[in-house]
């Protein structure tokens, strides 16, 4: 794929949002020569369209940084969906992006989800507003770092906004080499991190007994949890609770609008 291509893409999925990619966006993603080199049209189409709630939002989860680090199980925490991609509203929630340890992705939530009883922080399914409420988005342990390569993806990563662990972005950008194909700058690529392989048993077996204790807890209060995918994430060392179908709708709607095969 040819630099170009790769920003029009970008440019035709984020107008499905109805937000730009700006200028700063194109130095972080592709190197600052890009601008001096793309088509004069193609450039005219960048604009800084970043809300003002999503600038406030960013700066309120830094402040709060300190909630979601516990024990040592914590390698990055990142803002992502309307808020990190930058056209948050001021209703919106803060999604996070966060990576942990191998086998620690449920003790964390357990003991995350615990926590917020006395705290209030964390959206729930009882939650009667949103504004501001942190919404995990996204847990995944070291091991399940990597994803398919898709415009939504590459969209995911580059609009991630690390507010802990800064540094280690590049180990997820490194850990997704196909975002070479998208013509992502090699400084972005170029990663000095190295991932925790220590393993504690007894924290791997809270781990389990976690995962266990949850998905009974969804089963009893009438979540209607989705066991097949609970364990392929649990095997996998994710968990996401965003609906299973939400990413194939944006790229079918993506192909669909712009007329693209899949």
């Amino acid at each position: 794929m040819h630099v170009e291509e790769s920003i029009k893409s970008l440019v035709n999925f984020r107008s499905l949002m109805s937000a730009y990619v700006s200028k700063e966006d194109i130095r972080y993603i592709y190197g600052k020569s890009v601008l001096k080199k793309i088509d004069s049209s193609l450039l005219n189409q960048l604009k800084d369209s970043k809300t003002p709630a999503s600038t406030r939002k960013y700066i309120y989860a830094r402040a709060n940084i300190n909630y979601f680090l516990i024990r040592d199980f914590v390698k990055f925490i990142g803002v992502s969906g309307s808020v990190g991609a930058g056209f948050a509203k001021e209703t919106d929630d803060i999604d996070l992006f966060v990576v942990l340890k191998d086998e620690t992705a449920w003790l964390y939530r357990i003991i995350l989800q615990t926590k917020d009883i006395f705290n209030n922080k964390l959206r729930t399914h009882r939650s009667k507003s949103f504004k501001d409420k942190f919404y995990m988005n996204f847990l995944v342990e070291e091991r399940g770092l990597k994803m398919d390569n898709d415009i939504f993806n590459f969209h995911e990563l580059m609009y991630l906004k690390p507010v802990y662990g800064e540094k280690y972005i590049n180990y997820i950008y490194s850990r997704n080499e196909w975002l070479k194909d998208w013509c992502v700058r090699k400084e972005n690529l170029v990663c000095k991190v190295t991932p925790d392989k220590k393993k504690n048993l007894f924290i791997s077996v809270a781990n389990f007994v976690s995962f266990f204790l949850q998905t009974v807890f969804m089963f009893l209060s009438f979540h209607k949890p989705d066991v097949k995918r609970l364990i392929a994430e649990y095997k996998d060392g994710k968990i996401s609770f965003y609906e299973k179908d939400f990413r194939p709708k944006k790229l079918k709607k993506y192909y669909k609008s712009f007329k693209l095969n899949n």
